[in-house]
């Protein structure tokens, strides 16, 4: 049967259920005494069940405290089946469906319930609060609903039954789809049944099938783990549903992390009856390091049946931490308030989920465990298992990193606030810490506070504030005093921000750098470009050395994660490699740049891709919850394998288009080379003119060939980390890596162009490759004829060398008539051309003195200004609406040798805000943000890059610093909230709101105020009549979308 991209079925069947999962366990009279997953497995389709992590066996516990199994279903003997009082887990969860915008998506099943007109909820639901859902009346009998979704990101839907709530934007950034997860939830208190679930693309749901030849099967180890040489011993169990006999020929493949098949045999025929089934033993040879898939075929007449397992072949880490740095994981299990809240935490165990971890640390070279704790949310019985933990974990020899998430002295209700009195949480540490120091390395301070603000209204103002850097730093000073006292030994981070914001960062290391051990820090590096946070880690180390000795430890306390587990059809998905693959350049360029931990996300691993309460029913016979084999663990091991112990001599230049570093380890130095387009596909190649010996090795680990040359070695390369371990002189090494020759990385210019002025641009060609270049520049597209002169020729440039060339235009420009044409860069010996489009847009910013900031428009007149209506409105995704009625705004600029000036007048006849600081842009108010270096991109802000929050607060008018460039260059330093020294006025009159603004020249740096330099700029105005943030006014796109894209700003030209 041929199902749509996506979908997922699920039926339960005689003799056998039926789940939608692609790991396999048998219930009732089969071989096995776990489940049997099959029936739109053998597929590839698996299904989730919501169960507290780690809660012994899955399936039993499913059974007995939610959806059980019933003898009875629509048309066979089972189905799920649930007597609802309105407790426990509720949510029936399928396979995720991965969902396009505009594209139709089904949910089908057969249900009834113990009474008529009972309601059951079908939903599509994503972790981030976005949902469709329909509620449909049951009866007392067996009887087919659906939900279809005609266009999915529209909140309006043909079927107007169906609610959408929330955004659908956040989408996954390679595949531009959003992974939502088919549940069913119970609403009225009733005995429920349902079978026959399908969901998936299409406006029509497929007629349900049966199977008639159903195979299962797994390894014979609970890890999934086996070394090279090993043999995996799998017990096949066939079953014919079938009313004839048939005849089956049976046989097997393996294939490698890239879906490579390596080996594979014939195992022989086998004739099953009527209703027969069968045990056949398989034994499998295991060769190749990193994650396997063995499928298993049975193919009789036309029809083809396939069952697959994954393992692991990995050889277990042997080395020793001993240098204060590494790769560790964060055990998020262990976060209680989950089980708190729904009554069920004699069901989260702990210990045993931290047993897992240790034995997964133990084989994958996890050197630190993050645990997170928090006194007032969490119960004893909680805090006994959690020390309990520490200990295991101190006793594997991995260090301890435990986070106190929030601020909570009382209750619940002030998680996101901050206690006025900072003693109050110093108490909380005091008593989570004393008695039991010896099992913590670490104590971090907090979680995420900088994204805090806003995420509830302070009702508790006599004892409670909002999150401000400076309250952070109160109460990390007063924290580290009592854990000072109570055990020097114990090292102290913080601030764990979300992101890389260095204003932060600096802002806290100006207020408490002398009582924080370790820098923390928050970065999910997952998107196309973003595993290169070179720069950001660089600015972090600048930040930390203006504060600090030096001795200062910089740790990812967060970042990237380990899923997705599972997979259609059993092979290794290209988003599985993708994971694998960007976090170990993550945690290269971290090792490259003094980044002492790594800590990944998270040690639920089994997690279904965001859904907290929920883990994928996997494992083996007697289920312990293994990992299931993917391959970001053993890609890290083999990273762990080489650079555990070794230091970063420095990064090699080979070309722009190629990442390489040099590190040194004992007697050999390793030279870890990718290519940093992602989208590259071309077969390419790096001839190295190196003498002495080298060796090639693969992501995993594998060995992989070297052709060696009389000119040297000449090595594949792609965009898959490979790792050259050499063994010679350094000087020699350096020099061979500098002078190799690349072939086939891609178009060896990089074009770029700068506004000079308002009648001139200046072209920038850079080589990227690794000849010198020679070629020419001509233009194309709509004002092509704008630019003088039309053709112009460059001579060789040397490999990572540019040339700048001026070119003139024949008419202004600005940011209502902009000039459209594309930069074409031909080149001479390879006949090829790249292309760079071009849209100049420009403000002329004048030179004015004597500008007061006062709230008085009179110093303004002869300015002019840009006007900003319905055509520049942007709505916000989850509340938004179109433009209001009288919404809009001018905006004037001016600058003299004290600074640049800004003038906003907004007209709205509602002003609305009862936000402060880091959360005002939920209220009215403005964003300011400046591209100092025109470097910007579309993936976020760089380390040259200013972000303004500018407001009238209901503690009067506020500057935020959201973003500021790195201490690298000559910004301001410790500045984050209450810019105090910035000039701003804020008044209300009428319907008008008059904002003045004074940026002076540090809260620019780099950029410089001079006469005819240019920058990039934006500006929004947020929008808020009193029913939340719907949107905002903006210059261009930008500042308001996620992620932040100061490429598609403005530019700024200061004139006089």
């Amino acid at each position: 049967m041929s199902i749509n991209r996506g979908a997922v079925m699920f039926k339960l069947k005689n003799r056998f259920v039926i789940l939608v999962l692609s790991v396999f366990y048998f219930l009732t009279t089969g071989f096995s005494q776990n489940i049997i997953i099959n029936g739109g497995a053998e597929r590839g389709w698996y299904m989730t069940g919501r169960i507290p992590v780690y809660s012994g066996k899955p399936v039993s516990f499913w059974q007995a405290h939610e959806w059980r199994i019933a003898d009875e279903g629509y048309n066979s003997r089972h189905s799920f089946n649930i007597d609802y009082k309105k407790e426990g887990f509720l949510d029936l969860f399928f396979n995720p469906v991965e969902m396009e915008t505009g594209k139709p998506y089904y949910i089908s099943l057969y249900a009834k319930a113990s009474k008529d007109n009972a309601g059951l909820r079908l939903t599509f639901y994503r972790s981030s609060g976005s949902a469709y859902i329909k509620t449909v009346k049951l009866t007392k009998n067996w009887q087919q609903y659906t939900m279809i979704i005609n266009s999915h990101g529209l909140r309006l839907q043909k079927d107007t039954e169906i609610s959408a709530l929330g955004g659908f934007s956040d989408a996954n950034p390679d595949t531009g789809t959003v992974k939502m997860l088919p549940r069913v939830v119970p609403a009225d208190e009733a005995e429920y049944w349902v079978d026959c679930v399908q969901a998936g693309s299409g406006a029509v749901p497929p007629l349900y099938r049966d199977e008639d030849i159903f195979i299962r099967g797994q390894p014979d180890r609970d890890t999934f783990e086996y070394r090279p040489g090993e043999k995996a011993d799998i017990v096949l169990e066939i079953e014919n549903n079938k009313k004839d006999q048939v005849n089956l020929a049976l046989g097997y493949k393996i294939f490698d992390y890239n879906n490579q098949e390596i080996a594979g045999s014939s195992s022989g025929n086998l004739s099953l009856a009527p209703a027969e089934c069968k045990k056949y033993p398989v034994t499998i040879p295991v060769n190749t390091a990193g994650p396997l898939t063995i499928i298993f075929t049975a193919v009789t007449g036309n029809n083809k049946i396939r069952h697959g397992v994954r393992i692991n072949c990995v050889e277990p880490f042997s080395q020793k931490y001993r240098d204060g740095r590494g790769i560790g994981i964060d055990s998020s299990h262990n976060t209680g308030e989950y089980s708190l809240k729904n009554n069920l935490l004699k069901n989260l165990n702990i210990i045993g989920s931290t047993d897992i971890l240790v034995k997964t640390s133990k084989t994958y070279g996890m050197g630190i465990m993050r645990f997170w704790m928090n006194k007032h949310t969490y119960t004893e019985e909680f805090f006994k298992d959690t020390y309990i933990s520490l200990e295991m974990v101190k006793k594997a020899g991995i260090k301890t990193y435990v986070v106190i998430n929030k601020a909570v002295t009382e209750e619940i209700k002030n998680e996101w606030l901050l206690p006025k009195d900072p003693r109050l949480f110093s108490t909380v540490v005091n008593d989570i810490v004393k008695g039991h120091e010896t099992l913590f390395d670490y104590l971090e301070i907090l979680n995420e506070p900088n994204i805090w603000g806003g995420r509830i209204k302070n009702t508790y103002t006599q004892t409670h504030e909002d999150v401000t850097t400076g309250g952070y730093v109160n109460l990390l000073n007063s924290a580290s005093a009592v854990l000072k006292n109570i055990d020097p030994r114990i090292k102290v981070a913080g601030p764990a921000i979300a992101g890389m914001t260095l204003s932060w960062i600096d802002a806290v290391l100006a207020g408490g750098a002398g009582n924080l051990d370790a820098v923390s820090f928050h970065s999910y590096k997952i998107g196309p470009d973003n595993p290169d946070f070179q720069a950001q880690l660089r600015s972090m180390h600048a930040s930390m050395d203006r504060y600090g000795n030096g001795k200062r430890q910089l740790i990812q306390s967060e970042g990237n994660w380990l899923q997705e587990s599972i997979t259609p059809h059993w092979e290794i998905s290209s988003w599985q490699r993708t994971l694998a693959e960007r976090n170990v350049k993550s945690v290269i360029i971290g090792y490259a740049n003094r980044l002492d931990y790594f800590i990944l996300f998270d040690g639920k691993l089994q997690n279904t891709g965001g859904t907290v309460y929920t883990v994928y029913m996997c494992g083996n016979p007697g289920n312990n919850c293994m990992p299931v084999a993917q391959p970001v663990l053993p890609a890290l091991k083999a990273l762990q394998d080489r650079l555990l112990h070794a230091y970063p001599v420095r990064e090699i230049f080979i070309a722009d288009s190629l990442r390489c570093y040099l590190f040194k380890k004992e007697n050999e130095y390793i030279a870890p080379i990718w290519i940093k387009n992602e989208k590259h596909e071309k077969a390419a190649s790096l001839l190295i003119p190196f003498k002495g010996n080298l060796g090639c090795f693969d992501i995993m680990g594998n060995r992989v060939s070297a052709e060696k040359k009389t000119s040297g070695y000449n090595i594949a390369i792609k965009t898959v980390p490979a790792y050259l371990h050499f063994q010679g002189d350094e000087k020699e090494i350096t020099a061979s890596l500098e002078k190799s020759a690349p072939s086939g990385i891609g178009f060896p210019a990089e074009t770029g162009y700068r506004v000079n002025s308002g009648e001139s641009i200046g072209i920038t060609v850079k080589n990227t490759g690794g000849q010198t270049i020679s070629g020419k520049i001509t233009f194309a597209g709509k004002d092509r004829e704008e630019i003088l002169p039309q053709e112009i020729f460059f001579p060789g440039i040397p490999r990572g060398s540019n040339i700048n060339i001026a070119c003139r235009l024949k008419r202004p420009f600005s940011i209502k008539k902009p000039l459209d044409f594309i930069i074409r860069t031909v080149l001479e010996s390879e006949e090829e051309w790249g292309i760079t489009p071009v849209k100049l847009k420009a403000h002329f910013c004048p030179y004015r003195k004597g500008i007061l900031i006062d709230g008085e428009i009179s110093d303004w007149k002869d300015i002019s200004a840009i006007s900003l209506e319905k055509d520049n409105y942007a709505k916000s995704d989850k509340t938004g609406t179109d433009i209001p009625e009288k919404f809009s705004a001018r905006i004037g600029t001016a600058w003299n040798e004290e600074g640049l000036y800004i003038l906003a007048v907004v007209s709205d006849p509602v002003f609305s805000q009862d936000w402060e600081e880091s959360a005002m842009w939920k209220g009215d108010s403005l964003q300011l943000a400046f591209d100092t270096l025109q470097n910007g991109g579309t993936l976020g802000y760089r380390d040259d890059d200013f972000e303004y929050g500018i407001s009238l607060t209901p503690k009067g008018p506020q500057v935020f610093c959201f973003t500021v460039s790195s201490p690298g260059y000559d910004g301001f330093t410790g500045k984050k909230t209450g810019l105090t020294g910035m000039p701003v006025s804020i008044k209300r009159k009428g319907t008008d709101t008059v904002y003045e603004i004074h940026i002076l020249p540090n809260w620019l740096s780099p950029f410089s105020l001079k006469e005819g330099n240019t920058m990039n700029w934006n500006l929004i105005i947020n929008n808020n009549d009193g029913q939340g943030r719907t949107g905002w006014l903006e210059i261009t796109p930008g500042i308001g979308q996620t992620p932040k894209a100061p490429g598609d700003f403005s530019t700024i030209i200061l004139t006089k």
